[in-house]
């Protein structure tokens, strides 16, 4: 009978100890962070129907259970590779970068290493013309090693200065944001999206405050007195869940600052690597000449009236350049593409066009 009660008693501090190793919050380290090669699909939820019934439970040092697959009603799909940043336009701005992104025509630029993900500046089309703002010093994306009870708070600078017209005076007009970025492990647990579930997910809270001010100078460049100053200040509030297993995000809310309203939400359906196709948005898509010698032509249809972005990767999946980047009409496109122009060696390519609806990738083989 003694023998009994120890087996028993033994069965009883195992199951206690496995639930104990299950309840545990899961450290965030550098080794699964996104990296060159890595392609996400991302799906959206900006829908104001929807948006309201996204909810956020309080942090908590227990393991919860969270399943937003309710929430996510109407959704679009988009796609982004991590690509080799000396691809990118306005890579020579950012020498220290390991990572690169290209997103709606602009390049973005991290750092990753053993203390996690840094942004460290963007290559942005500003409304007068493209300019390289760094930030200064970089912006904290993704802390590591990181865990529940952890915060982490950045503060940076980022500024750009653009030449443009005050009154029919030539100006210089200097914008200049300083952040303070507080990241929070705040709740971890098992986390159920519509494309699966995740255990042992870490969720960070992530608040953030920008001052932005606006500095205009007679002339067309960024130096004696300012003749006007423009200052407004904004906060937004963040709740992102991660997994080890998992290199990209799994699901973001965002909301205002005083995080009363969503503002949006999404979550990642799959990250592989290589470069993906979405559900094409596009119709006839097709390359002509393929192979090219010196030049092909883009021909596609267009479904809808929509933005199209259209980027070219070598094989290995580095960004070669953003071919377009605008709105375009329903119906038959044709984009001419200097493949002797832009020096291509002979070889294997990728062209893919993509626009909110989805994406289609096409090969290209120059000679």
């Amino acid at each position: 009978m003694k023998k009994n009660y120890v087996s028993l008693l033994s069965g009883c501090l195992f199951a206690l100890a496995t639930n104990v190793a299950l309840a545990q919050a899961p450290t965030i380290t550098s080794a699964n962070l996104p990296a060159v090669g890595i392609t996400y699909t991302q799906m959206n939820d900006s829908n104001h129907i929807d948006l309201p019934t996204f909810t956020v439970s309080a942090g908590s040092a227990s393991a919860q259970t969270w399943n937003y697959t309710p929430e996510f009603v109407t959704t679009y799909s988009t796609s982004n590779s991590f690509v080799s940043p000396s691809g990118l336009s306005g890579a020579s701005n950012f020498p220290s970068a390991n990572l690169g992104l290209s997103s709606g025509g602009n390049s973005v630029f991290f750092t990753t290493g053993a203390s996690g993900m840094d942004l460290i500046g963007v290559y942005a089309n500003t409304g007068a013309g493209y300019a390289a703002i760094p930030y200064t010093p970089n912006e904290v994306f993704i802390p590591t090693p990181f865990t529940y009870g952890n915060t982490n708070v950045n503060t940076f600078t980022s500024s750009f200065t653009i030449a443009t017209t005050y009154s029919g005076t030539p100006v210089a007009v200097k914008i200049v944001q300083h952040s303070k970025r507080t990241i929070t492990g705040d709740a971890f647990g098992s986390l159920t999206t519509p494309a699966g579930t995740y255990p042992s997910t870490l969720r960070m809270k992530i608040f953030q405050v920008d001052v932005d001010t606006q500095f205009v100078y007679l002339g067309t460049s960024a130096s004696g007195t300012p003749i006007q100053t423009s200052p407004s200040k904004d906060s937004t509030l963040g709740y992102e869940w991660l997994q080890n297993s998992h290199p990209s995000l799994l699901m973001q809310i965002n909301m205002n600052g005083t995080g009363t309203s969503v503002t949006s939400a999404n979550y990642t359906q799959s990250a592989i690597m290589g470069i993906v196709s979405l559900p094409s948005a596009f119709a006839s898509l097709s390359l002509y000449p393929n192979p090219a010698t010196i030049a092909t032509n883009l021909t596609y249809e267009n479904k809808y009236a929509t933005h199209v972005n259209i980027d070219m990767f070598d094989i290995s999946g580095r960004l070669i350049t953003n071919l377009a980047n605008e709105n375009q009409p329903a119906g038959k496109q044709t984009l001419p593409i200097d493949t002797k122009a832009m020096g291509l060696n002979a070889g294997l390519y990728f062209v893919r066009i993509s626009s909110p609806n989805g994406s289609e990738t096409v090969k290209l083989s120059v000679n």
